[in-house]
């Protein structure tokens, strides 16, 4: 009696223990228990392909590390697959599909082959696969991934990237597991976050085989990422303050010389361009042979600048100078009659020589004495006093009008140096403000419009 008791407690133990079970958990437990290794591929027959789907959508360009040449991006992670041994029967179990975790199972060990940072996490191992009743198992997982670009910065800032993501499993072969791209509408690209530089142009994947050692092929799959650069920062910040300055520099040649701020006015404009050529240069990868067309821009204006400093000390030394020779018949001709007049700098004036009418005065009022002074006078003595005082007086203003004439050749030699050098102002602001202001337009067409 007390035996047949004892049984009856035991049965309803373990009927108790049973049903509090579900049988979802009793099928892992069984799968589990008759599992194999998890670094086993899940086929039965070992000449059979794997075959395991993905797709990585993007979600965020979390940066783009342009000196480095680094990119940094977000985003929704799915593997699919169908593993042999994770199959059973719906209708038996009343269980379509259960929960297990990646570390139980195999899976693809899926790697990014330009991964730059080892301490990366690519994916959540702790998160659980769902595997259905057929065998078919779905992974999906947030994952970061930190990879190299190339990037091709000639028509910064209105230039155009594309990345490449690279993937593909570490340890199988081609013919042992096959990668393939998921379809339908959760493969799409609708989950990129906007941010304030880069906008995600376009997304291409193609499957392809990476050979490796002239001997082993792999099954990859690689991501093309277009991202377009957000140009109105650059455009605001830096374009328009580059071309202004640059329109500036000329202005140099159109400051009169005797105003004494040519030098520092031209100076600090070449300087603070400099300051935004290392803005750039700082900001973008140092390349050979893609640098931006827009540091080529600055470079081009700061030369002109430099060269602006070289030509105004020539000007204002032709200007200043007073112990000079006089201008060359030849460049009064082609700068002063030829070129002058057209850009309203220099019209030429017909000036005459004559003496003065205070000279022409005294000389005739000296004449004049003597003439009665000769015919009043009856000695010899006197007639020879008057001719002497005579011929004092017409040496002396003989003298002076000499004089005068001397400095007025002086002084015409010295304003035709002058107007020379405000002629040369005027066709060196011509031709650099063409320059310079031709130079912006094609070079801002030419990004603009590639």
């Amino acid at each position: 009696m007390n035996v047949l008791l004892l049984s009856v407690l035991v049965f309803l133990l373990v009927l108790r223990g049973i049903s509090s079970r579900s049988n979802e958990s009793l099928l892992v437990e069984e799968l589990m228990r008759e599992y194999g290794p998890a670094s086993t591929r899940p086929v039965r027959v070992q000449e059979e392909v794997c075959h395991v789907s993905m797709r990585y959508i993007i979600a965020n360009v979390i940066s783009l590390d342009e000196p480095n040449q680094i990119m940094t991006v977000s985003g929704w992670l799915k593997y699919a697959w169908v593993d042999e041994y994770l199959q059973w029967d719906a209708n038996e179990t009343n269980v379509d599909s259960i929960r297990v975790a990646t570390h139980q199972i195999w899976h693809p060990d899926i790697t990014l082959y330009n991964n730059v940072d080892s301490k990366s996490e690519p994916s959540k191992s702790d998160l659980l696969a769902t595997v259905s009743s057929d065998g078919s198992v779905t992974w999906s997982s947030p994952a970061i991934f930190v990879s190299s670009c190339i990037l091709d910065v000639r028509y910064f800032p209105f230039d155009t990237q594309i990345c490449e993501l690279e993937f593909g499993s570490w340890s199988y072969e081609g013919h042992e597991v096959q990668l393939g791209l998921m379809g339908g509408e959760e493969a799409q690209q609708t989950e990129f976050a906007e941010n304030g530089i880069w906008s995600l142009e376009d997304v291409e994947v193609n499957v392809q085989t990476r050979i490796a050692s002239g001997t082993y092929n792999y099954s990859t799959i690689k991501m093309y990422l277009r991202l377009r650069r957000r140009y109105e920062f650059y455009l605001s910040n830096i374009m328009l303050p580059c071309v202004l300055l640059s329109f500036m520099s000329t202005l140099v040649y159109l400051l009169p010389p005797d105003c004494g701020e040519k030098i520092s006015y031209g100076m600090t404009l070449v300087l603070s361009l400099l300051v935004f050529q290392q803005f750039i240069a700082e900001s973008l990868p140092p390349v050979a042979d893609g640098s931006p067309i827009l540091g080529l821009y600055f470079t081009f204006v700061i030369t002109m600048g430099c060269l602006a400093m070289v030509v105004t000390s020539v000007v204002l030394n032709i200007y200043c100078g007073r112990d000079v020779k006089p201008p060359p018949r030849w460049m009064e001709i082609l700068l002063l009659e030829k070129l002058g007049p057209y850009i309203g700098r220099y019209r030429k004036r017909k000036q005459y020589l004559s003496i003065p009418d205070n000279h022409t005065n005294g000389i005739e009022n000296a004449f004049e004495t003597q003439t009665t002074s000769f015919k009043d006078s009856k000695s010899a003595d006197c007639k020879k006093t008057l001719e002497t005082k005579g011929n004092v007086d017409s040496a002396h203003d003989a003298h002076n009008y000499n004089s005068t004439v001397h400095d007025n050749d002086f002084d015409s030699m010295y304003n035709k140096w002058q107007h020379i050098s405000v002629v040369v102002d005027r066709l060196l602001l011509i031709c650099s403000m063409t320059i310079v202001l031709s130079a912006a337009a094609i070079i801002i067409l030419m990004i603009y419009l590639q």
